[in-house]
Parts: structure tokens; C-alpha cells; sequence
């Protein structure tokens, strides 16, 4: 089975890490697995890492420079790629790589399968109506997803609420859609520990992911003031970039509290801030999956966060954190005083998400699920050429 992994590039997010962990160990149970890169040569710099971590691990990396996100020139060259190397699957992750894909299999090679994997919707809709799909209207990003899932054979959903949104917005085939939720070990990582680099003040509040509407960070820093008041040495901070980097710093001024929220920018070494902190703040608007969460959990840290999609899939208030209405500051600031009062409540809250990660979350239940279904789409290729028209 040769399986030829598709995404555009453009930096290191969810889908990106999904893809340097997936891809190793698909090759480490034989899978012989590659992957190409479609980039705007404006954004080769940002991804150079993500190449070098890939190709460090054995995996055979194909990239194609393009200034149009489609164009026939595109189509020819990845094309080519296909039939040069004998691919059998096309695995596509996010809307470019699945259009992409869907030309290709209409115009130039029919007899591809197609595995798509869904890590989110429009940035721009989540931000306005999480997945409220009652909301959905036939824009451009709505009839390209709905057009290119009629070409894939298989869709793969990183959440039972990200399936039920495809599902009910009529985007796909209820017949070909399923869940493989995300799944990491997180063997590979290491963090300094008890480290002031790392630790700006007890308790420590730290929240990472992209500046970006959707994340609503605007929400929690409007929390600190009164947050702050109650435990005099809190810190927070505040892991990630993004377009509203220099606007979120303007408020935290406005607020006075900026001489305990730290910006840090985007951070290689980001389980190093987590290990050092007490508990993570999710206050997103919506999430495809919530990566972090995995990431808070392998730490034994507790998550905090809006009672949204996919958040409600995987957390479990009481147990390995708290979920509040949706987008109440005030029922967020309860729940953080309440968490930051009970140091017990917290330490059990994050020893429960620990063991979840670990047994519900692992790598070994997505890799092997992955394995399952590009093994059908094999046995559907096989029987399709033994058995042809």
C-alpha cells in the first residue's frame, strides 16, 4: 500500500502536528507513506521545520511551489507525482488539499482513492457560529467542501462533533463519514521542569494556540482583574501568535494587567510552559478537536473552557476539568476562582485527564483505526481491479 499524504502549508498548527505524528508511525508498521507539500513560495521559510522533523524520521517529502491555490499546472505536476510514484490512496487534510484532490480524481486519475480528513470547518464561520450548521449558507467555502467530498471515497472526522456537523449540514455522505479522534503519546517530548524561565508566578494560568478571533482570548484576559485580586501572585501565560497579537496586548494595558500576563509568541518548546504551569484555559469558540487539551492532560494539568464543540466531546466537568456556558465571563471567572481555591480538586482534576490521555487518547487508538480504514479502501481498489466493468 502506498499512501500519498496531501496538505497546503503555511506553519505548524493542529493539522501540521497530526501529521508529524501520524506519519512515523504509520511507517513504523510498514505503511510506505510520503508526503507532499503545496506552499506559496512566500511561505517555504515557515515551513522548513516541519519538512526537516519529517524527513529526520524517514519519511519521503515531495514539495510543490505554487503562487495560485489551483491551477492546471498544479493538477500536471501532482498528477505526474501520482503516476510517477504508483500511489494507490490520496490521504487530503484541510479545504485545498481536498479540492485538489477532488480534480484530480474527476480530470486525470479516476481509479484513486481518496481519504479526507476533517480537522475543522471555515475559520470564519466557527468564529461567528461555532458549528452551528443550522447557520451554513452555500457560500464558496461551503460549495467547494460539499463538491470535493463527493470525490472522496472516505471522510474522517477528528470529532463526533465535527462528524455530526458534516452530517447534518449535508456536506458529505452520512455513508462515509466516521470519527477517528486525535491521538499522541507524547513520548518524544521533554520539559524543564520547576524552572523560573518557564514560571512567572504561582498559581500560573497558561493558554496557547494562534491570536486569532476565534480562540476569544478577549473573553479571559476581561477575567484578570478581579482574578488577580483574589490570588496577588497569579501569572499567566500567553503561548502563541497571531493577527491580533498587538490589539489582545493594547486590552491587557487597558485592563492593568499587563505586568502579569506574559507573551511569549510562538514556542518550539511549549510543554515546557505547560509543565510549569497549574491549569489550562481554552476559551475558543469552537475546536475542531482541542489539541491542547491532550497536551494540558499529558501533563497532569486540569483544562478550563467554554461549553462548546469539540471541547464537550472530550472533557468531562467534574472530573478532568470544568465547562462553563458559552461565552459568559462571569461563569468563567467562578469556575477559575472555584479550581484555583481547591489545589486537591485541581491536582485530581489533572490525574484523571492524565489517564485519559493515556488510555482513551493514545497514538496507538488513532494509528491503528487509520490503519483499518485505508486497509478498506485498499480492499475496495483490489476488488475494483480484479472485478472491473
Amino acid at each position: 500500500m502506498k499512501v500519498l499524504f496531501l496538505q497546503k502549508m503555511a506553519g505548524i498548527s493542529g493539522s501540521e502536528r497530526y501529521l508529524l505524528n501520524i506519519l512515523p508511525e504509520l511507517k513504523k508498521r510498514e505503511l510506505d507513506v510520503s508526503f507532499l507539500a503545496l506552499q506559496h513560495p512566500s511561505s517555504s521559510k515557515k515551513n522548513t521545520d516541519f519538512i526537516k522533523l519529517l524527513k529526520s524520521q524517514g519519511i519521503s517529502v515531495h514539495i510543490i511551489n505554487s503562487y495560485l491555490p489551483i491551477s492546471l499546472n498544479l493538477l500536471i505536476k501532482t498528477h505526474r507525482l501520482i503516476k510517477k510514484e504508483n500511489f494507490d490512496i490520496l490521504h487530503t487534510n484541510l479545504i485545498h488539499a481536498d479540492f485538489l484532490g477532488a480534480c484530480l480524481k474527476k480530470f486525470f486519475c479516476p481509479s484513486i482513492k481518496i481519504l479526507s480528513t476533517k480537522h475543522g470547518y471555515s475559520e470564519n464561520f466557527q468564529t461567528k457560529y461555532s458549528f452551528d450548521y443550522s447557520k451554513l449558507k452555500p457560500d464558496l467555502f461551503f460549495i467547494i467542501s460539499k463538491w470535493a467530498a463527493k470525490y472522496a471515497d472516505s471522510i474522517i472526522c477528528i470529532s463526533k462533533s465535527l462528524e455530526n456537523f458534516y452530517k447534518n449540514s449535508f456536506i458529505a455522505d452520512k455513508e462515509k463519514l466516521s470519527t477517528i479522534p486525535y491521538g499522541f503519546d507524547f513520548n518524544n517530548i521533554s520539559s524543564n521542569q520547576k524552572n523560573t524561565k518557564y514560571n512567572f508566578g504561582n498559581p500560573q494560568l497558561i493558554v496557547t494556540g494562534r491570536l486569532e478571533p476565534v480562540k476569544q482570548h478577549d473573553i479571559f484576559l476581561k477575567t484578570l482583574p478581579e482574578l488577580k485580586s483574589l490570588f496577588p501572585d497569579l501569572s499567566v501565560v500567553m503561548v502563541g501568535d497571531g493577527s491580533l497579537m498587538e490589539s489582545l496586548k493594547t486590552l491587557s494595558i487597558e485592563l492593568n494587567i499587563n505586568h502579569f500576563v506574559n507573551w511569549v509568541g510562538f514556542q518550539d518548546d511549549v510543554h515546557s510552559f505547560i509543565s510549569n504551569s497549574d491549569l489550562m484555559v481554552i476559551p475558543s469558540r469552537s475546536e475542531g478537536f482541542g489539541l491542547v487539551i491532550l497536551e494540558a492532560w499529558f501533563h497532569a494539568k486540569p483544562v478550563i473552557g467554554f461549553n462548546v464543540p469539540a471541547l464537550c466531546d472530550i472533557v468531562e466537568t467534574g472530573k478532568d476539568g470544568i465547562l462553563v456556558k458559552p461565552f459568559s465571563r462571569e461563569s468563567l471567572l467562578k469556575a477559575l476562582i472555584e479550581i484555583l481555591s481547591d489545589r486537591k480538586k485541581m491536582e485530581k482534576y489533572g490525574l484523571n485527564g492524565q489517564e485519559k490521555q493515556r488510555n482513551v487518547y493514545g497514538m496507538n487508538a488513532m494509528v491503528s483505526a487509520t490503519i483499518i480504514k485505508l486497509n478498506s479502501l485498499l480492499k475496495e481498489t483490489i476488488n475494483m481491479n480484479d472485478h472491473p466493468n
